[in-house]
């Protein structure tokens, strides 16, 4: 089915309007009447029956509405548009011409496609992976972007094939972690979802930033790796906080910064104020999930978002808890261990309360269906669903 024409339109103005937006970094009454706009013409996204015809693309682009809503009202009425940070403004412009309409159109493109905030006075900067190296060449870079996006490609292909001939992955198949799969099987769906989600994203991510790479709107230094270092995954701050991508920690954080400070004015630094800032980050988290849900399913109590990452911050206060409570002799390695041992079996227990209602409303059916190692190895190119009786190869 074709995407109406209504929503097309109300795509389109959107975006075109909050581009636009940011190209006056203060707050002004300007700003926010362009931020009322955009309400207007997010309406017609969220509150109507009006579909592109894919599940999948109408949780992807509606999530993108929703962030950039947050984004627009914060940096209306909370705080000021970002700034490049000096290390990013190109030494061959001048002051005045940093001035010019022109460019201000330039930077704003640069910040929309920045969502971690990469080289902006916003940047979590102890949250990131390390910067690629200053010396390495466009080119080089590119190619090397392009390198990977292929090879977690074949990862996302290979994967996919397997996804595809267990039932739970489907439209009316069970849960992730249905009885008759017995615990390892429960692991491995959940195995297999984590794998295709960390692949799929990495590889957009590369394809993205290599086309920016190629028109001159990114630099190598502003692309460091989608995810941070899966070694600091043992604890699930680490997890959430490092190891998981940080797309959603700019948008954020003015939110639980002004809850924390402005609202329940909590001196930073105190365990009331690290409190409130973890349980509200989740909570928001939640909630722009959710927002995803509703766009796929078009009922907002259909997804388990809203449950899920609120749940990660009561995950986070019990094993500080528990950390709290170690021997200060214990081992660093037994630490590690069991803490890996900790987030394995936290994820095998509480996953399936998000993953079940994105693959219910089709999140791998209404994905791609060619697949390279599926045609391989079975001669089935274009795979079908699978049934219960169907094994992975």
């Amino acid at each position: 089915m074709d995407p109406p024409l209504p929503l097309l339109l109300s795509y389109f103005v959107f975006f075109s309007v909050y581009w636009l937006s940011l190209t006056q970094p203060k707050r002004s009454l300007s700003r926010q009447l362009s931020f009322l706009l955009q309400v207007c013409t997010a309406y017609p996204i969220f509150c109507s029956n009006l579909t592109t015809g894919n599940s999948v693309i109408d949780y992807t682009l509606g999530s993108f509405v929703f962030s950039f809503l947050l984004n627009a009202f914060a940096w209306s009425f909370l705080t000021d548009v970002p700034v490049p940070k000096r290390t990013s403004i190109n030494p061959n412009t001048t002051e005045s011409e940093t001035r010019t309409y022109e460019l201000s159109l330039e930077q704003a493109a640069r910040l929309v496609i920045s969502p971690r905030g990469i080289g902006w006075s916003h940047e979590p900067t102890l949250a990131l992976p390390p910067r690629p190296n200053a010396l390495v060449s466009r080119s080089h870079f590119i190619l090397r972007q392009l390198g990977m996006a292929l090879m977690n490609l074949l990862i996302l292909d290979l994967v996919y094939a397997c996804m595809w001939n267990v039932p739970c992955f489907h439209i009316g198949g069970p849960t992730i972690g249905d009885a008759s799969y017995g615990l390892l099987g429960r692991c491995r769906n959940i195995l297999l979802f984590a794998i295709s989600a960390i692949a799929s994203m990495t590889t957009a991510y590369h394809f993205i930033s290599a086309f920016c790479l190629a028109i001159q709107i990114s630099e190598p230094q502003n692309c460091p790796s989608f995810y941070g270092d899966f070694t600091k995954a043992y604890t699930l701050r680490g997890f959430w906080g490092r190891s998981w991508h940080q797309l959603l920690r700019p948008i954020i954080m003015p939110y639980i910064r002004f809850l924390a400070a402005d609202i329940f004015h909590f001196p930073r630094g105190t365990k009331c104020y690290e409190v409130t800032m973890l349980y509200a980050g989740f909570l928001l988290t939640g909630v722009m999930h959710q927002v995803g849900d509703l766009m796929m399913h078009r009922n907002i109590s259909a997804g388990g978002s809203i449950v899920f990452f609120p749940l990660q911050a009561f995950g986070i206060t019990l094993e500080s808890i528990v950390i709290g409570c170690l021997p200060k002799a214990t081992p660093g390695w037994v630490r590690t261990a069991v803490g890996y041992v900790w987030v394995l079996s936290w994820f095998t227990w509480c996953a399936p309360i998000y993953v079940d209602p994105l693959l219910q409303g089709g999140l791998l059916d209404n994905g791609p269906r060619f697949s390279l190692t599926s045609g391989l190895l079975k001669g089935e190119w274009v795979p079908q669903p699978a049934t219960y009786s169907t094994k992975i190869f």
